[in-house]
């Protein structure tokens, strides 16, 4: 069954200085590999600038006993991208966010759900290469919740066996690439993935590669081939 709440927010957050924003990319969904995936994330992360700017993560280094929690503290770029993230997160959370507690809750739920998987990276062979990209697709989706970034491409799919339902995508110039996919009710956001030819992007039970305006859409078990509309 097709179900699940649609996020909307409206709140837009300032982006800290000390780190550079998403590079801009075709406006067309359909990129090529090169285009849609960026090199590896952790390679892509800088030392925070100099001149009195926080060196540290969100959380206090004192206290980190968690084996991410211990990496995290000991790399500038990792800890950069962890403040950021955090600051948005609390931003959402803070009495003045224009979310309502329906869209607050959900935020919570999508933190827990995003530090459990975080700390598991521990058991990946590129642990700050993992942690960097998941840190990097957590502040994509903050800044979608908080309508700080907008799209910019939105595709319309036709999709036999979901007569009647709505799909779409709507593509953002982010870093990592990422497509919000909404079907019928339920949206879900997935990350641009490597491909031999077209682009695809992945979410868990989520998938969707397109290429030459046929786009193979995967939804929680169920599979379909959607044409593209001009």
């Amino acid at each position: 069954m097709l179900g699940g709440a649609v996020i909307v927010a409206t709140s837009v957050m300032a982006q800290p200085p000390d780190i550079p924003g998403p590079a801009p990319v075709p406006a067309n969904p359909a990129r090529t590999q090169e285009e849609a995936v960026p090199s590896p994330p952790h390679a892509l992360v800088p030392a925070p600038s100099p001149g009195g700017m926080p060196r540290g993560p969100s959380f206090d280094c004192r206290k980190a006993r968690m084996p991410v929690e211990k990496l995290i503290c000991g790399d500038d770029g990792l800890a950069a991208l962890d403040r950021w993230m955090a600051s948005l997160y609390h931003e959402i959370e803070s009495p003045t966010s224009p979310l309502d507690d329906r869209q607050r809750r959900a935020e919570r739920v999508a933190q827990r759900a995003w530090l459990v998987q975080r700390n598991g990276c521990v058991s990946k062979a590129y642990t700050a290469d993992c942690v960097a990209r998941l840190t990097q697709q957590r502040i994509v989706a903050l800044r979608i919740a908080a309508a700080q970034l907008t799209p910019t491409a939105v595709a319309t799919y036709r999709c036999p066996g979901l007569e009647g339902v709505a799909v779409n995508g709507a593509y953002y110039a982010s870093d990592p690439p990422a497509v919000r996919l909404t079907v019928g009710p339920r949206q879900v956001l997935a990350f641009a993935e490597r491909s031999a030819s077209g682009a695809r992007y992945t979410a868990n039970g989520v998938e969707i590669w397109e290429h030459q305006r046929e786009a193979r859409l995967r939804w929680f078990g169920r599979s379909f081939v959607c044409g593209v509309e001009p």
